[in-house]
């Protein structure tokens, strides 16, 4: 759990269903102070109406707990909150099982009122043993379900929306656990969850639509490690605060089963599939983040009664995309990366028979691989508005590791390299080579002719241009190569000048 991010997701729920409990020591007192102290450090403001000991028990009444950042405010209430010395050294907490949560955001619109949010999160049967010292805190929790229900929303236009969401989390359980450091508390959890149902109704009465949609999840994991500095952050991006930024934060997926549908006076539009594994991971070190998205297994199957085919589907074996980019300006240029991979994505007959009834076309899977690299230092905006704007980045280096396209009996494949370097105006001017190779071009222009859904008059524009930029290969096959160069702003394709950069 990261105590920056500002929207909600399914863990950051879970963890407000109990993030003071994140805190404890071998008595209930520290207990307490430490929730407040943590609650602190991430931009929240906890205030209990009574705190009163007897015995071993330390009960906490009417806790309300509260922040605001970014325009968005929350306030969450708890009626009662009890701490009970176990007697060796560790406490157990549990709680009333309704957390009642009310959230505002801002208007979409100038001049249109706030977006109101009222959920209720129940966690019936939540236990915490706290245990460790004042330094170092860490607490086991489990839960047989927490249930999160948004109860009301007025929407921008201030009127109720006829929309109900309901999540269900089962089998909740793992550690969390915070420790002292120079740069503040630092907090990291480990938890997992067996599953999670997530039930949305919606209706438009002004169009008479209605719309539904389910997810069902197994095998939840999420893993984080960072400092608490929600209350730093909340006062703004201050470059100095996000170099010093170190998180990291994995979360994990099994399976996941999802429906969508709409109902309109014209008929209904419908679509399920499922998914398999998926992993979303993102780090922060050194001004640098690094963000990742993997899914594998993918099958979506759509209805719609705008096309009069049935079951139209696509199924890919994986999607994957990750991204390192800096996050604060610096003297230095740092490194950044994209890349993307979509494999072995596929067309079920009844999508292909739309637009290729003759089966004229290759039916392959489509495969996709782009992988990048380079540098580029991001600069300081001016804080007077009137001085000269400034470019936000500067790339000093591009590298095109690998780029790899293949549909439809055609392949294009490539690589290559590039650096920036300033002209009298600042301006960055490229300096690139790069290397590519196309193989079944004709092939596929050719059956795309058979296929009817191009004439050849069509396909004259794109073959003068292969024609310019591209050359046969020498072995007679169908495919070519193209070296494309540029140097001094002049771009060329094979040594020949085709255009010259201003």
């Amino acid at each position: 759990m990261q105590s920056h991010a500002k929207s909600p997701s399914v863990f950051a729920v879970l963890m407000a269903c109990a993030p003071w409990p994140a805190l404890a020591d071998v008595t209930p007192e520290e207990v307490w102070q430490n929730w407040q102290d943590a609650s602190a450090a991430m931009g929240q403001t906890v205030v209990a109406g009574s705190v009163a000991r007897d015995g071993d028990v330390l009960t906490i009444d009417a806790v309300t707990i509260a922040s605001a950042a970014n325009g968005v405010t929350a306030e969450g209430s708890i009626e009662q909150i009890l701490m009970e010395d176990q007697g060796d050294g560790t406490v157990l907490v549990t709680m009333s099982p309704d957390y009642p949560l009310k959230m505002r955001l801002p208007a979409m619109d100038a001049g249109k009122p706030e977006v109101e949010l009222d959920i209720l999160v129940t966690q019936t049967d939540l236990r915490m043993i706290a245990s460790g010292d004042a330094d170092a805190i860490s607490y086991d929790l489990t839960a047989p379900s927490i249930k999160v229900k948004l109860d009301r929303i007025a929407g921008a236009d201030g009127q109720e929306a006829n929309l109900t969401v309901d999540a269900t989390i089962t089998d909740v359980a793992g550690t969390y656990g915070t420790r002292k450091t120079d740069a503040g508390l630092q907090a990291d959890s480990d938890i997992t969850a067996g599953g999670m149902a997530l039930a949305v109704v919606g209706a438009n009465l002004a169009q008479q639509s209605e719309f539904r949609a389910t997810a069902a999840m197994t095998g939840l994991a999420l893993k984080s490690s960072g400092a608490l500095m929600g209350a730093a952050l909340a006062a703004g991006a201050d470059p100095q605060i996000m170099a010093a930024m170190e998180n990291s934060s994995d979360m994990a997926t099994e399976t996941t089963e999802f429906t969508f549908e709409v109902a309109e006076p014209y008929g209904t539009t419908s679509a399920s599939g499922t998914l398999g594994k998926g992993q979303l991971i993102a780090n922060t070190l050194g001004g640098v983040m690094d963000f990742s998205l993997a899914q594998s297994d993918a099958a979506v199957t759509v209805n719609t009664p705008s096309v009069p085919v049935p079951d139209m589907a696509i199924a890919l074996d994986k999607f994957a995309i990750a991204l390192t980019a800096p996050i604060t300006p610096s003297e230095a240029a740092l490194p950044f990366a994209f890349s993307t991979e979509l494999a072995n994505l596929s067309l079920s007959d009844a999508l292909w028979a739309m637009f290729d009834p003759t089966a004229a076309l290759p039916r392959d899977p489509i495969n996709l691989v782009i992988d990048s690299e380079g540098t580029t230092k991001l600069n300081a905006m001016p804080t007077d508005p009137t001085a000269a704007p400034m470019m936000p980045a500067e790339l000093e280096t591009l590298n095109l590791k690998a780029l790899r396209l293949s549909v439809a009996g055609a392949e294009l494949t490539g690589a290559g390299a590039s650096t920036f370097t300033p002209d009298q105006n600042g301006t960055p001017s490229p300096n690139a080579k790069l290397d590519f190779t196309l193989t079944g071009a004709n092939g596929l222009m050719n059956k795309l002719v058979a296929s009817g859904l191009v004439s050849p008059e069509m396909l004259t524009f794109p073959r003068m241009m292969l024609a310019m930029v591209a050359s046969p290969m020498t072995d007679g096959s169908d495919g070519y190569t193209s070296t494309i160069e540029i140097q001094d702003k002049a771009v060329s394709a094979n040594g020949q000048v085709l255009y010259q950069l201003p």
